[in-house]
């Protein structure tokens, strides 16, 4: 019996195997003839032993006998007392026994086993056949074919054969869609037809593996079809359907796969039991996850409908684990189990990716276009973020499974992935850079804070006031913060930064020394009514001194927008304008350098007390840091710029 009989048999559907026991059973009917026609010739050559034996070879073979020792074995036999020897009659007698029961077993699957099974047991019963020695008398016995002589062997396989013929006449198999069907009653075609249309219309999807192979047949009041899915023994589904009741039982050796099975079918409003796990010993993985569902449909299209739901579902089951496991090379666990679903739902399938090559054809498509892009080894998610990396593979298997069932190149497969994966780069370093000017907008809000701050102190306005800004300033500082974590992320941090992690990090600086800016100018007491200690103009360098910053982050903003314009091709005019919004930061960072000296000047000769005095020269110092801060990311801008995007 074949592992998948096995698991049938466990299910108790034994209607379902009758025409696989009834080819086995004519198959064993052939060999247990050749084996008599063996048994006689042997003994004829013993009791002539000068005579040249006769050669059953080809006899053998038609039978489908593969022991090859019979023909020489014939020669050897001879008579030795009460006794014949003759080689290999022991095996080849044991092997008779067990063919006897491969005959009986599709009788008694038809519940015609009580008139055989009292002459299989007794005449199925062999004398001691030790050193290859056979009683005189039994191969006789055991070979005739006169009734009036008395039973025998031979006679237990003649009525057998014609209890098999009749067996089989009256199956009347047939093929319907590409299903085994026999016994079918007139409403069940509508209904295997609805299986065999969702089965057909997935099936190609599974290439050059084997499995799907569908039998059907009615079984008392309702109709029951199996499917053997792929190879593995136990993964076996059966569907019962009894009037408008639908039952479903499904093995599997992953439970993972059994619930991914169950998921496919939640439009019908399956009731599953809970699923257990059994044991059948002499299976290639004896443990198996066995669990069964119902629907009750309304009507007779709903029914057909979730028929074919259950039919195109199973191609989908075919290597599940392994390209889950392929999967999980590439993406995290569940957005792999997760990708599956898609496949399964969009009706592509997986096995063309297994087919093209798996993860080996994405690693490929990596490792030819991050060079100068992303350090070597850098996992797909990381490079191009998560979301888009789920993308690119609903297009990798797209790709392999149109193309190879429209037999396009394998070539012309992995060029159409690699140019894909080459857009999504760019479109990745496009994201990075709108990242990157979200940050300068809010780099710029702060900036202008800082301005309208000082600006707004030196006409009188309160601390309270200055307070409120400092709180502002210190939230789109958060907000500017989060952007470069979420830049960082995008990458991988043990390889080469990409040049617009970097210009973040230097704009995030200067971002930082703006709102710190802010907070001491909120720690400034009121100097109004202490007239000693507010000297006319103080603060007139710090306001010129952050009215150039503000200018300068404005031009950083020009910088970043005319770097989204500049590239190979580009005008001379775009050129310019980028080359001068770069030039603006380096004239503002100069400028600042002059400033902040006056401003330190001026504290020295002022009449400011030492907190006072303390806090006007940690502003001084933090808008020096953000102009540096500026000019650093600006030139880092310019340098991938010029030396990247110009170039190619």
């Amino acid at each position: 019996m074949t592992e998948k009989s096995k698991i049938a048999e466990v299910l108790d559907e034994r209607s379902l195997l009758l025409p696989e026991l009834i080819d086995r059973a004519l198959a064993a009917n052939a060999r247990v003839k050749f084996a008599f026609t063996w048994l006689q010739a042997a003994r004829a050559q013993a009791e002539a032993p000068g005579t040249t034996p006769p050669d059953l070879g080809a006899e053998r073979r038609a039978a489908g006998v593969g022991d090859a020792s019979l023909d020489s074995a014939l020669g050897a036999s001879h008579r030795n007392g009460e006794s014949y020897v003759i080689p290999g009659a022991k095996k080849l007698l044991g092997a008779v026994v067990e063919d006897l029961d491969a005959m009986l077993a599709p009788v008694a699957a038809a519940g015609q086993a009580a008139i055989f099974e009292p002459r299989r047991t007794r005449l199925g019963h062999l004398p001691d056949l030790a050193g290859d020695r056979v009683p005189l008398d039994f191969i006789s016995a055991a070979t005739r074919a006169r009734r009036d002589a008395g039973d025998s062997l031979h006679l237990l396989v003649m009525d057998l054969h014609k209890a098999i013929n009749g067996l089989q006449a009256g199956l009347a198999e047939e093929t319907l869609d590409g299903a085994r069907v026999y016994r079918l009653a007139a409403e069940d075609r509508p209904l295997i037809q609805a299986f065999m249309r969702g089965l057909n219309r997935t099936a190609p999807l599974k290439f050059d593996h084997p499995g799907l192979g569908t039998t059907a047949t009615r079984t008392g009041s309702r109709l029951v079809i199996q499917n053997d899915i792929g190879t593995t023994d136990s993964h076996v589904l059966i569907v019962h359907v009894e009037g408008l009741r639908l039952s479903v039982t499904y093995t599997d050796v992953h439970s993972r796969r059994l619930r991914f099975f169950q998921e496919r079918l939640h439009d019908f409003a399956m009731n599953w039991t809970e699923t257990r796990a059994r044991h059948v010993a002499g299976l290639e993985e004896d443990e198996f996850y066995h669990a069964t569902g119902s629907f009750d449909a309304p009507n007779q299209t709903s029914l057909a409908a979730c028929l074919a739901q259950i039919g195109a579902s199973l191609v989908f089951l075919i290597d599940w684990n392994r390209a889950r496991k392929r999967l999980r090379a590439i993406l995290p666990k569940a957005v792999a189990t997760d990708l599956l679903r898609w496949a399964a739902e969009e009706e592509v399938g997986h096995r063309g990716f297994l087919v093209a090559g798996g993860e080996k054809l994405v690693f490929q498509a990596l490792d030819t276009v991050r060079k100068g892009v992303a350090p070597f080894g850098m996992p797909l998610v990381e490079l191009i973020g998560q979301e888009q990396a789920i993308e690119f593979m609903r297009v990798v298997l797209r790709a392999t499974s149109e193309g190879l069932r429209a037999k396009r190149s394998e070539a012309a497969i992995f060029e159409e992935i690699r140019a894909d994966l080459l857009v999504r780069l760019e479109g990745t370093s496009d994201r990075l850079l709108d990242l990157v000017l979200d940050h300068a907008a809010l780099t710029l809000d702060i900036g202008e804070l800082v301005r309208e701050t000082l600006m707004r102190a030196s006409a009188g306005e309160g601390q309270s006031l200055r307070e409120q800004r400092a709180k502002r300033a210190k939230r789109w500082e958060s907000d500017a913060d989060r952007i470069l974590v979420r830049v960082r992320g995008l990458i991988d941090p043990r390889g080469v930064p990409p040049a617009w992690r970097g210009v973040l990090e230097s704009a995030d600086d200067a971002a930082d020394a703006l709102e710190e800016a802010l907070f001491h100018l909120a720690l400034l007491p009121d100097a109004r009514g202490t007239t000693e200690f507010d000297a006319p103009g103080e603060l007139d360098p710090l306001e010129r001194l952050a009215a150039l910053v503000a200018g300068g982050v404005q031009s950083y903003v020009r910088v970043l927008a005319a770097a989204r314009r500049v590239h190979r091709g580009s005008s001379h005019e775009e050129v310019r304008d980028f080359l001068a919004a770069l030039e603006s930061v380096r004239e503002m960072e100069h400028a600042t350098d002059e400033v902040e000296r006056e401003v330190v000047a001026g504290l020295m000769r002022g009449q400011s007390d030492a907190k006072r005095l303390f806090l006007l020269a940690a502003v001084a110092e933090q808008l020096e840091q953000a102009a540096d801060g500026l000019l650093h990311a600006s030139l880092m801008a310019g340098d991938h710029v010029l030396g990247e995007r110009l170039s190619g």
